[in-house]
């Protein structure tokens, strides 16, 4: 924090979407709101998992206690489920309530703790790891996504396919041609 860079990346609604835009950040924060099936939500869709941070936001409205018992428990089993942190960290839940102007600071401390935790485990350093290994795999696999398209589309890959429709050769036979075409060719671009 402090010289820190920091961004925001939010969604809202809870479900696979949002697990895979929370592997982007150093510090998720999981904002629930009482009366809404959050809780529930949560388990399902996996971000109890994700959430380094809890923060039941209004808090001032009925349920909002029910909210923080519910996660407290999910977290008070996550031994049970295997989803304890292997370090020991135990995400907060801090109720906020911006009618009454209450646990904005706390948000802000709680981010900032699980920032420190991470830096003091050596956990930042192993995620951006391996986020910047999975981005590198992703547009790895973009890119032979076109090039495979592009191998089908030639006129040696049209061929192939028109061979296979009749039944002439088997598809294996076309993908694993194309295939050494692509990697042939990769390879002399890198040599």
């Amino acid at each position: 924090v402090g010289a820190q860079r920091l961004a925001d990346v939010a969604a809202v609604g809870v479900g696979q979407a949002e697990v895979e835009i929370a592997s982007l950040a150093d510090t998720t924060l999981v904002l629930l709101a009482p009366g809404m099936g959050d809780a529930i939500q949560a388990v399902k869709a996996g971000i109890l998992e994700i959430a380094d941070v809890f923060v039941v936001n209004k808090a001032d409205r009925p349920g909002a206690d029910d909210v923080r018992r519910d996660l407290d428990l999910m977290l008070d089993l996550s031994h049970l489920t295997g989803q304890e942190s292997v370090t020991g960290y135990r995400p907060p839940i801090i109720m906020a309530s911006a009618l009454e102007g209450k646990g904005t600071s706390e948000v802000w401390d709680g981010a900032v703790a699980h920032l420190e935790h991470l830096a003091a485990s050596g956990l930042r350093s192993e995620r951006r790891s391996r986020r910047l290994r999975a981005e590198v795999a992703a547009r790895l696999e973009h890119a032979m996504a076109e090039a495979a398209a592009a191998a089908m589309d030639a006129p040696d890959g049209v061929d192939l396919l028109a061979r296979a429709q009749a039944g002439e050769i088997a598809p294996i036979d076309v993908s694993n041609h194309l295939r050494e075409r692509l990697l042939g060719s990769a390879k002399g671009q890198t040599e």
